[in-house]
């Protein structure tokens, strides 16, 4: 998973909306997001679920006294 990234790989499950800003080539278009932004409050949230379904598919285990712990026994 690419870390560097990490806010931009959360794939969004409602409907947002922004203005395109000056320097674009339609500037004042309103356009609708497919995967999430830095500063959007839902992409902290978004990135833990998509790392959250990775680590789970790779055989790790979370925690149930720490949720941020992943664990697999033949680590």
């Amino acid at each position: 998973m690419d870390v560097i990234t990490a806010f931009l790989n959360g794939t969004l499950e409602e409907e947002v909306y922004i203005e395109l800003l000056e320097g674009y080539e339609k500037v004042g278009w309103i356009v609708q997001l497919l995967r999430s932004l830095y500063g959007l409050k839902q992409s902290p949230q978004r990135w833990y679920s998509e790392l959250n379904t990775f680590l789970i598919l790779m055989g790790f285990v979370r925690s149930l006294a720490n949720e941020a712990l992943y664990m697999r026994k033949d680590i």
